[in-house]
């Protein structure tokens, strides 16, 4: 009888721990797997779903889908400069004595690497909106220009990197 009661209540204990835990798959809180799955299915440009674009066509969304893979692929390839960049910058800084004019072309360089990351950004963007209504437009630059203030899509989180 002892036995019964022992393996019972463990059992209990067992499925109230499993259900006390979160649900895994990344799914934003309070948000159950199919609010989920059409969040995956319409997020387009990487955003959110509070970061959409009323509206869109098929055609839309198809040229939209084949701009963003372009300009992945060419944001990857400045990023993984970017990143190699800064490791050097960081060997540079903690050697024994520093060469400050190999440091400050390294500073440059990652400089100018920023610089043509958000000149992609921006014709990716005007290539986007290109394609956009009138009306698309002004909730595509609503949104972004809240984003740019640290809020809308990222809540005030700022850029991500």
């Amino acid at each position: 009888m002892k036995r019964t009661t022992l393996i019972t209540i463990s059992i209990m204990f067992a499925a109230a721990s499993l259900m006390a835990q979160r649900p895994s798959g990344g799914y934003s809180k309070g948000m159950n797997p199919q609010m989920h799955q059409k969040f995956q299915m319409m997020g387009m440009m990487g955003a959110d779903h509070k970061c959409m674009i009323p509206d869109l066509t098929d055609q839309q969304k198809e040229k939209i889908e084949a701009l963003r893979t372009s300009f992945m692929k060419e944001a990857m390839a400045v990023k993984n400069l970017i990143a190699e960049k800064q490791a050097r910058l960081n060997t540079l800084r903690t050697a024994d004595k520093p060469n400050m004019s190999e440091i400050n072309k390294i500073i440059e360089d990652i400089g100018s690497l920023r610089t043509k990351m958000m000149k992609m950004g921006e014709s990716h963007r005007q290539k986007v909106r290109a394609l956009l209504t009138d009306e698309q437009k002004v909730i595509f630059d609503k949104r972004h220009m809240s984003m740019r203030k640290g809020s809308g899509c990222r809540k005030g989180h700022g850029r991500r990197r």
